[in-house]
């Protein structure tokens, strides 16, 4: 095989990853929101944060790895790799991860509801 087309299935190749890097990346954004509740304005401006973030982050890959031409195959294999990630572990990991970190305060939240109920049973709390 040449090492023209080699140097393009790698370029493919780092790219799909690099897709999935940033669905993983977009993931911990989706599980602090799900962890912490807050407005529209904290989910457009960590959003905006995101995809300045990212956009740089593709950028320099694009670079580093081809020379800064951008390749639609390239663009192509990345969005293929968020997919990818997102039809198959994504729903997976967030959901466990949520349990995982939410649990330590799942069970304060129960343990301080427990001592709230015997206060206001013996009048101390109202």
């Amino acid at each position: 095989m040449s090492p023209a087309i080699i140097q393009e299935i790698r370029l493919f190749l780092i790219s799909a990853a690099f897709g999935i890097l940033l669905g993983i990346a977009y993931d911990v954004l989706r599980i602090f929101r799900r962890l912490w509740i807050h407005g529209v304005w904290w989910v457009a401006a960590e959003d905006l944060l995101y995809f300045f973030c990212a956009s740089l982050l593709v950028f320099s890959m694009i670079f580093a790895e081809n020379d800064g031409t951008v390749r639609f195959f390239s663009l192509g294999s990345l969005i293929v790799g968020v997919i990818l990630y997102y039809i198959s572990v994504s729903p997976y990991l967030v959901r466990f991860f949520v349990w995982l970190i939410g649990f330590p305060f799942r069970f304060f939240a129960r343990i301080v509801k427990k001592i709230k109920k015997i206060l206001a049973k013996h009048g101390k709390v109202s």
